[in-house]
């Protein structure tokens, strides 16, 4: 009997589990992972080196300058600044750091390392503010020598950047041992997984989504480059033994 016009279109069939196994095998087929290049600590370590020597050059300058205590506010004020204009330089080499570890398709990962690699300047930046405020309300308070306010807002920055710089360290150790496959694959995948919750899938709501996108493509195309280079290198090593194949081949 034909359907009545207006009536319900006829129900679109599911797909087989076959096929949807099938879909769900492409996570094993995962774009190249096994080239990730550990990340480098050493700039990380001297910044707090300089930390260390920054802050006990401070805590001991009443005897470095004893002779000339009247220069160490502006000796203090000056090296304060120089640290910040040095924080701001290895700030840039953190950030391309964080951006290697995104395109190796770490993308939680480097979300982590993006806030922590600037907190050492922030730090800086407020702790320069501070001494600024020192020196312009200090003759208003006279609660303690300038020179010592200084010293100890110094300590205190130092104190708080190292901090932040080890937690820093620490996360690209953690980042070098890693063994596991790039998250970013997750959001490649998402759709086809299959939904371990009673609620509406949310990944569909995260605001993070778009940006997860660029990073996946930017991942995919980092692996693309390194697989030219690697089939150039074995076009490469193909030829050479081609050529040597050829002058060992005896001639008649």
């Amino acid at each position: 009997m034909p359907h009545e016009r207006g009536g319900a279109p006829p129900a679109v069939p599911a797909p087989a589990p076959e096929e949807d196994a099938l879909f769900i095998d492409l996570l094993h087929e995962a774009p190249l992972s096994g080239h990730r290049e550990p990340r480098s600590i050493v700039s990380g370590t001297l910044y707090c080196i300089l930390l260390v020597g920054y802050a006990a050059v401070c805590v001991s300058a009443p005897w470095i300058f004893l002779r000339v205590p009247g220069m160490i506010p502006p000796l203090l004020c000056s090296s304060n600044v120089i640290l910040l204009l040095l924080t701001g330089i290895f700030q840039q080499y953190w950030v391309h750091q964080v951006r290697k570890v995104r395109l190796q398709g770490y993308y939680d990962f480097s979300q982590k390392l993006k806030h922590i690699a600037r907190l050492p300047f922030a730090t800086i930046a407020y702790g320069t503010a501070l001494m600024l405020l020192l020196i312009i309300w200090q003759p208003f308070v006279h609660i303690l020598s300038i020179s010592l306010l200084l010293r100890i807002a110094i300590v205190v920055e130092a104190t708080f950047a190292g901090c932040f710089m080890s937690l820093y360290i620490w996360y690209i150790h953690k980042y070098n041992s890693l063994d596991g496959r790039p998250d970013i694959l997750q959001s490649l995948y998402s759709a086809l997984q299959p939904s371990t919750t009673t609620l509406e899938d949310r990944r569909y709501y995260d605001g993070r989504l778009s940006d997860q996108q660029m990073a996946l493509l930017q991942y995919q195309r980092e692996n693309i480059h390194y697989l030219s280079e690697e089939v150039l290198r074995l076009q490469e090593c193909l030829s050479k033994y081609q050529r040597t194949d050829v002058g060992n081949t005896p001639q008649g």
